[in-house]
């Protein structure tokens, strides 16, 4: 009897010891499942930053929080500080049509006490300690989510959160491939939408991309809408499209690597802010071009140059007297033109010194959401000047250094794209650092 308890019990820790086994077999099989069609990295970057203005001559502004115009005084100011990037990134290909990628983003302030988490400065107190310790909300920021699907070599679907922001030339001064399909003078933002890529052949593509601009009552009564301040609804859905044509060769003219991109962006009426004050809309045409050589005529120079042209229809006012969209009136239509040059010199393939130049005209249209830089070149009405230096490690670690200069010559009343133009003359300069590790 002892000896059937012993081998019953035996028995039984085998078979426990058998299970456990093929569980653990079951679950590597799973893992090399998923570990075969998703991947997982990312960037980190720390920034050091210095920065300062200096107005020479004093000018107007408004203040959206009382929404009444004040005066910007003359005087140099500055500071430093310290920021954190972080960048996830997941990519997976199920099936040999179908691939996925998302972008997990944060950026922020280092040790941000006084953040705006309440009304009052004590309800923000020391919360950024304590987040993503302490029980809270899930917020996760979605910077990409986007979905690719090929009907076949040449036809391909593109949908969800597209890659829209932080374009061209903004991976120039880091060392970096292309991270946006929208160059920045074309847009600079997170654009949702969709778009149907053909390959032409030849290294050439042609892309149409639509990504509506939704306007949705705070409460959320969609089928209410909003009404604006002459007691029109506003269309839930505004239409937004862009057509874009890019080449990219290998050795061609006279350069190692040739790229350009051509960009066609329309905006067809978008309600701004509207509200029982703003009656306010924009109608939009961009059309800008993005050239890159990299190795030109076999040396270690590359260089880039991009130009755009707009035209701003604006129709009403964001408040009674300030104006609208680039005019301090009711109604009216402008064109405007910038562009800028860049250059660079590798010393070796991990070290390059380069500079970049920007000119934007009084009456274009320059505007860039998805700016990380204290002093953006790229939204300068006036000149603007970068030098940088990269240095690229072994094993994903890099740092940049650099220099910026805005000498800006006109602005306007509101997000300095709406109401009156004042000629104004400002400096600014920014000097950074940044540490960043690809993984």
């Amino acid at each position: 009897m002892k000896k059937l308890f012993v081998l019953g019990m035996g028995s039984l820790f085998a078979f426990g010891t058998t299970a456990q086994t093929l569980e653990e077999r079951v679950e590597a099989l799973e893992f090399a499942s998923y570990e075969n069609t998703t991947k997982i990295g990312g960037r980190l970057e720390y920034r050091f930053d210095s920065y300062t203005r200096e107005i020479k001559d004093s000018y107007n502004i408004l203040n959206t929080n009382t929404n009444s115009v004040e005066a910007r005084s003359e005087g140099t100011e500055g500071a430093g500080y310290q920021r954190v990037f972080l960048n996830v990134d997941i990519s997976a290909n199920p099936s040999p049509k179908l691939s996925f990628y998302g972008k997990l983003s944060m950026a922020k302030y280092v040790n941000h006490f006084n953040n705006d988490s309440g009304t009052k400065p004590e309800d923000g107190a020391y919360n950024d300690l304590s987040r993503g310790n302490s029980a809270g909300s899930s917020t996760v920021f979605v910077e990409r989510a986007f979905a690719n699907y090929s009907f076949n070599k040449k036809l391909t679907l593109t949908f969800g959160r597209l890659p829209t922001s932080h374009g061209a030339p903004r991976h120039f001064s880091t060392n970096e491939s292309r991270r946006g399909n929208y160059q920045v003078l074309s847009f600079g933002g997170n654009w949702d939408g969709m778009a149907l890529s053909y390959g032409l052949g030849g290294g050439q593509a042609l892309k149409f991309v639509y990504t509506p601009i939704s306007t949705i009552p705070f409460d959320g009564e969609i089928l209410t809408g909003i009404d604006d301040a002459e007691g029109e609804n506003v269309k839930s859905n505004t239409p937004s499209y862009a057509l874009i044509y890019e080449v990219e060769k290998t050795n061609f003219a006279s350069a190692n690597n040739f790229y350009f991109t051509f960009t066609h962006l329309i905006i067809d009426k978008m309600a701004t802010l509207p509200s029982t004050s703003s009656d306010l809309y924009l109608t939009l045409t961009r059309s800008s071009i993005y050239t890159e050589l990299t190795g030109i005529a076999g040396s270690k120079f590359d260089g880039y140059a991009h130009f755009v042209s707009t035209n701003t229809e604006s129709e009403g006012e964001i408040s009674t007297g300030v104006g609208g969209w680039l005019t301090d009136e009711d109604e009216g239509s402008v064109s405007g033109t910038a562009y800028g040059l860049g250059a660079r010199y590798s010393f070796q393939q991990n070290m390059k010194l380069g500079f970049e130049y920007f000119v934007g005209g009084e009456d274009a249209f320059l505007y860039d959401s998805a700016n990380q830089d204290a002093a953006n070149i790229y939204t300068t009405y006036g000149t603007g000047y970068k030098l940088f230096y990269s240095h690229d490690f072994d094993g994903g670690f890099k740092v940049v250094v650099g220099h910026a200069i805005r000498n800006s010559e006109y602005n306007r009343t509101a997000f300095n794209l709406i109401g009156a133009t004042s000629e104004i003359d400002n400096v600014e300069n920014n000097s950074y650092a940044s540490f960043i590790a690809k993984f």
